[in-house]
């Protein structure tokens, strides 16, 4: 059995919004002249939130980019994806509860106090530090090109 439909939704939703916060950063990366290989959009395109995120705040790419608006532009995206990135592993990587509790995702514990039920609040919580990120991405893109 499924978890209820408003769940599923929200999941569904955050999914979206991880690809969105990504799709903003490539788009505006393609827009950007002068970014060293390690930067460029068709590098990146296939790669996670994450591995986006780390690109995007590694030296070796950041010293290559001569623009101080750019350059502050990278880090938060970069630091904005990895926030994305630190909810989207823990959504993708939860397993369903056990049998005879809630229907549910539940984050198993890799590390000592990783473990967590994937709730409605969890939900909630993750779409507005998602939601944040995307304004972020797109106030310091814009404070970029002034």
């Amino acid at each position: 059995m499924l978890p209820d439909d408003d769940y599923l939704l929200k999941i569904g939703r955050l999914t979206y919004s991880v690809t969105l916060v990504e799709g903003l950063v490539l788009a505006e990366l393609s827009r950007l002249s002068g970014l060293p290989p390690g930067l460029r959009p068709r590098k990146l395109a296939g790669r996670s939130a994450g591995a986006i995120g780390k690109a995007l705040q590694d030296p070796g790419n950041v010293g290559h980019v001569t623009d101080a608006g750019v350059r502050e532009w990278l880090r938060t995206a970069g630091e904005e994806l990895a926030a994305v990135a630190r909810i989207s592993h823990a959504l993708l990587h939860s397993r369903p509860a056990e049998a005879g509790e809630e229907r549910r995702l539940h984050r198993w514990p890799v590390e000592v106090g990783e473990s967590f039920d994937i709730t409605h609040v969890w939900l909630d919580s993750a779409q507005s530090t998602i939601d944040d990120a995307i304004r972020q991405v797109d106030r310091a893109r814009l404070a970029g090109r002034a």
